[in-house]
């Protein structure tokens, strides 16, 4: 239970990592065009996990 709690609390900034991560391997295979489109969806996913993540939210009770 303290290990799923634990991975709540950093569930925002692990998604972003994540996010950060796959554009970094697809920077060598995107277009600027599309690589903005992908940075832009990054960025939005990361504001609406950041704004909306409440601690307990998750714990199934």
């Amino acid at each position: 239970m303290a290990l799923s709690h634990a991975w709540m609390e950093c569930r925002p900034r692990t998604q972003l990592i994540i996010d950060g991560t796959v554009l970094l391997f697809a920077a060598s295979r995107l277009d600027a065009v599309r690589m903005a489109w992908s940075l832009l969806g990054v960025a939005a996913t990361a504001g609406i996990l950041w704004a909306w993540h409440r601690p307990g939210r998750y714990t199934g009770y």
